[in-house]
């Protein structure tokens, strides 16, 4: 199994001159056994720290943090990755929470998309900054920036030029947050090699072949600690709605815990399945060992039985394909809840909502017709599909929520009904997403773009934008037909919408 390596930048203990004497062993011996009694007794009591000077508390402190773990790890990576040429170093920043990628200033990706996970006791994201910062191009000051904690980096946009130093190495950095402290596996993909900007014509951009998309070297692992919530800033991820845990959360590294890698649907698997290339990339079993736990309570089957205890209401989930899964888990969820007087209306497949466009007048006034007091509206899956054989780009998409999106909150609002819209889901890597040209835009930059859109919209006007992109999202690549997801994920997904609809 790989492993870390780069191990260079930790703090080396230097061995002693001479051989000890049998008193030094005995000396280092009994101190440390005293060292060990004295933080054995504060963790018991717990009331230590109240008479120890801060002198001692600090020593305690580092001592239990492992003062002398590195700075920098240094992660291997997969040769056969499209841009592992492009990588100069992969470093994992353990006391920050952070991954670095040092990318080449002349590369082939010059502008690498990218999605990281990480699989152990839980499933997390990595967030990846926006924008790149810069260190010099000389081989000792190089060196020094790396070994560095990586807030002291400099962003490029910041960086005073000198004409003694050719920068050539751009830092992309990557925060992340895990539930628990321990092991946890890497996955860094590529997916695509320019970022898609607001105006973008992005029909023609491909994604980079699966095959080829996984920068990190198989088996790649990382020791991560769980740390308090960050400052809030754009990488705050203190509001997380829940994690997916593993089934055996509190097990060490052992055989029953595997990284769990991007699933994808390899090009010509569509017709036949069952070829052992396309059965690996496209199994659905590695999901099986995480269920989802809410960060909160409030969205639990107890709780929610008495969110909805004495309510009377009737839902219309508005949409295409991906509504008519959500009613049907919604339905299911509020069975299992036993609750008689909340229901879901049907969606009837002649009369869905294909098009963001398509929610008119007409249309609104026949969702009005059936006599629902709250309406969840999904929009994006058939603009970015292939029924057009073009995706909507970014600007018209806007162009069209900023038509529909006060209509409908008048319309309803005017009818005493209560509307919410909900984030779009990603798409997996189907083959028909992953050729090239794509003959389907649903690829994750794609959906990151409508979404921003969406609730900047719904924010303008006020209309609450429900996002459930921490239970789907970290999931994104599950669905089984390459599309739905017909499985816990929606099931957990209807129970939030149900906490967050029927909560003040």
């Amino acid at each position: 199994m790989a492993g870390s390596r780069g191990l260079r930048n930790q703090r080396l203990i230097r061995p002693l001159s001479h051989s000890p004497s049998s008193w030094h062993v005995f000396f280092f011996t009994f101190a440390c056994s005293v060292s060990s009694l004295l933080l054995l007794f504060w963790d018991y009591h717990g009331q230590l720290h109240s008479f120890l000077s801060p002198s001692l508390k600090m020593w305690k402190d580092k001592m239990l943090r492992n003062d002398a773990a590195p700075v920098s790890v240094e992660l291997d990576m997969n040769s056969n990755c499209k841009i592992y040429q492009d990588v100069h170093r992969l470093l994992h920043y353990p006391e920050e929470s952070k991954i670095a990628i040092y990318f080449n200033k002349e590369r082939n990706c010059a502008q690498p998309q990218l999605i990281g996970r990480l699989s152990g006791r839980a499933l997390t994201t990595i967030t990846w900054e926006t924008s790149y910062y810069n260190i010099p191009d000389d081989d000792e000051e190089e060196e020094e920036a790396e070994e560095t904690e990586v807030s002291n980096l400099v962003p490029a946009t910041e960086t005073h030029h000198d004409n003694n130093i050719n920068e050539t190495k751009d830092v992309l950095l990557g925060h992340y947050r895990v539930p628990q402290s321990g092991t946890y596996f890497l996955e860094i993909i590529a997916i695509m090699c320019e970022d898609l900007q607001y105006d973008a014509e992005f029909t023609g951009t491909c994604l980079v072949d699966p095959n080829q998309h996984r920068l990190t070297q198989d088996g790649v692992f990382i020791n991560a600690m769980m740390t308090p919530p960050p400052p809030s800033t754009q990488h705050d991820t203190s509001n997380i709605i829940g994690y997916w845990w593993h089934h055996d959360g509190g097990v060490e590294l052992n055989e029953t815990l595997i990284p769990l890698y991007t699933r994808y649907q390899p090009q010509g698997c569509r017709s036949d399945s069952t070829l052992y290339h396309c059965s690996l990339a496209s199994d659905l079993t590695r999901f099986d060992n995480y269920q989802f736990k809410f960060s909160t309570a409030q969205y639990d089957d107890d709780q929610l039985s008495t969110i909805l205890e004495g309510k009377i209401d009737k839902i219309c989930i508005e949409g295409a394909s991906h509504a008519r899964m959500l009613r049907g888990h919604m339905a299911a969820v509020l069975a299992n809840l036993n609750s008689r007087g909340v229901h879901v209306a049907e969606l009837d497949f002649a009369n869905e909502t294909r098009f963001a466009s398509d929610f008119d007048e007409a249309k609104i006034n026949f969702i009005i017709a059936k006599n629902c007091s709250k309406v969840i509206v999904t929009t994006g899956q058939w603009d970015a599909g292939w029924p057009n054989d073009r995706p909507t780009l970014f600007p018209e998409y806007e162009q069209i929520l900023n038509k529909t999106i006060p209509l409908m909150l008048k319309m309803f609002t005017a009818a005493n009904i209560q509307v919410y819209h909900v984030s779009t889901h990603y798409n997996p890597i189907g083959d028909i997403i992953g050729s090239c040209p794509p003959k389907d835009w649903r690829s994750p930059r794609v959906i990151d773009m409508y979404n921003t859109i969406e609730k900047r919209v719904c924010d303008e006007y006020g209309m609450p934008w429900i996002d459930t992109n921490d239970i789907m999202g970290i999931m994104w690549d599950r669905a089984a037909d390459w599309c739905h997801y017909d499985d816990v994920s929606s099931d957990m997904e209807a129970k939030y919408i149900l906490g967050r609809t029927f909560t003040p």
